[in-house]
C-alpha cells in the first residue's frame, strides 16, 4: 500500500483492497515518468469555485519532484481530468484516480443529463469512456461514483448508485467489459452491522487496509474503527497529548495505511502527525505523535523503503516536509514551496 495515501470513497477503497487481495496483474512505469523515485502530487490552477463554474477550462497538472530537494522536474496537463480539482481530494483518494503506471487518470463527468465515467490516457489524452448515465437527475435513476483503479494494477472500477433502491452496485472493468457486483442496500451514513453491508456501504472518508479486515471512517461523533469480519466498531482513536499549553488529545484523521496494522493520521487542526496501531484480536488501537508541522496536512506518501513519509503542508503556500517514521524533526525540502492548490498521493 506505501505507493498511495487517502481514500476515493468508503466503499471504493474497500471494494480495491478486496480486489487487490484477490490478485490482479500490474503494471510497469510510463514510459514519460522518471525511472528514479519521485514525489508526485496534482495541482490545480484554478479554485474549487471556478472550477464548479467553468469545468471544461480548468486545468490541473501532475507534476513529478525531487525526493531530495522538491525541486520541479516534469509535469503533464490533465485538461480533461473532470473532478480531479472539484472534488478536492486527499492524498489516498487521489491516487487511487491513477493506475499503476501513473498512464491513466479516471474520470467522472457530467455534462445536462449525462454523467460518464472511464479514464484518459494521459501520453494521447484519449478518453476511454465505460458506463454512462442519463437519469441520474430523477429519484430512481441511476449515478455513477468513485471511480478508481484497484491499486497497483490496471483493474478499473466504479459504483453505480440505484437511487430507487438506495443500492450501491460496484461494477469493475475485466477484459474491457464491465462486470456488475451485487447490489447492496445502504442505509445512509450509519456504519452497517454485516461484513457484506460495510463493503460497499461505509461513507465516502473511510480508508482500508490491505486485505479490508480494518476500517477507519471519520463520523461525526468521532473517529471509528471497524472490522468486517466480526462487525465490531471502536470508537474515538486520538493523538496523546504532548504540550497540555499548546496542544490537546485530538481525534486523529486517518490518512492511509502504512501497513496490516498500522495506519498514519493527522490530529483534527492537521498539523501534528502521528501512528495508530490498531490490535485485530481486542479490537483496540494506541497512538503515538510522530512530528509538529506549522500547517494544514493536505497529502502524504510513504518512501519506496518504507521508512520516511512525505508530507504536503499547506498555510500561506505548500511545502513538502519529509519525517522519519521512527520520529524525529520534519525536514523541509527546499525547493519545493509554492503557491499552487495542490495534493502529494504518491512517492515511487
Amino acid at each position: 500500500m506505501g505507493r498511495t495515501t487517502r481514500s476515493a470513497g468508503g466503499a471504493a477503497a474497500l471494494l480495491a483492497a478486496a480486489l487487490l487481495a484477490g490478485g490482479c496483474g500490474t503494471s510497469g512505469r510510463g514510459a514519460d515518468l522518471p525511472d528514479d523515485p519521485a514525489l508526485y502530487r496534482v495541482e490545480c490552477e484554478q479554485g474549487l469555485t471556478d472550477f464548479v463554474q467553468d469545468p471544461e477550462h480548468s486545468s490541473a497538472t501532475l507534476v513529478w519532484q525531487d525526493p531530495i530537494t522538491g525541486a520541479r522536474k516534469g509535469s503533464i496537463g490533465l485538461p480533461d481530468a473532470l473532478n480531479i480539482c472539484e472534488d478536492d481530494l486527499g492524498g489516498y483518494q487521489l491516487g487511487l484516480r491513477f493506475n499503476a503506471d501513473l498512464t491513466r487518470v479516471a474520470y467522472l463527468a457530467s455534462k445536462g443529463d449525462k454523467e460518464s465515467t472511464g479514464w484518459i490516457d494521459l501520453a494521447s489524452g484519449r478518453r476511454r469512456e465505460v458506463a454512462a448515465s442519463t437519469d441520474g437527475h430523477r429519484s430512481d435513476g441511476h449515478r455513477l461514483r468513485d471511480p478508481f483503479f484497484v491499486p497497483g494494477t490496471d483493474t478499473f472500477a466504479y459504483l453505480d448508485v440505484d437511487r430507487a433502491k438506495d443500492a450501491k452496485i460496484p461494477v469493475r472493468v475485466e477484459e474491457g467489459k464491465p462486470r456488475r457486483g451485487a447490489a447492496i442496500d445502504c442505509p445512509g451514513q450509519v456504519i452497517p452491522t454485516t461484513a457484506t453491508a460495510m463493503a460497499r456501504c461505509l461513507p465516502s472518508d473511510t480508508i482500508a487496509n490491505a486485505d479490508g479486515s480494518i476500517l477507519v471512517t471519520d463520523q461525526a461523533d468521532g473517529r471509528r474503527l471497524a472490522f468486517p469480519d466480526s462487525g465490531t466498531q471502536t470508537t474515538d482513536v486520538r493523538l496523546p497529548e504532548v504540550d497540555a499549553k499548546t496542544w490537546k488529545a485530538l481525534p486523529c484523521t486517518a490518512l492511509f495505511f502504512l501497513d496490516r496494522t498500522r495506519y498514519l493520521c493527522a490530529n483534527l487542526l492537521g498539523e501534528q502527525l502521528g501512528v495508530v496501531t490498531v490490535d485485530p484480536d481486542t479490537k483496540t488501537a494506541s497512538a503515538v505523535a510522530l512530528a509538529h508541522v506549522g500547517g494544514r496536512i493536505k497529502g502524504a506518501a510513504l518512501s519506496p523503503d518504507g521508512k520516511t513519509v512525505a508530507i504536503d503542508v499547506c498555510g500561506d503556500g505548500c511545502s513538502i516536509y519529509t519525517v522519519p517514521l521512527t520520529g524525529g524533526e520534519p525536514t523541509k525540502l527546499p525547493d519545493s514551496t509554492n503557491s499552487a492548490r495542490g495534493t502529494l498521493f504518491a512517492w515511487r
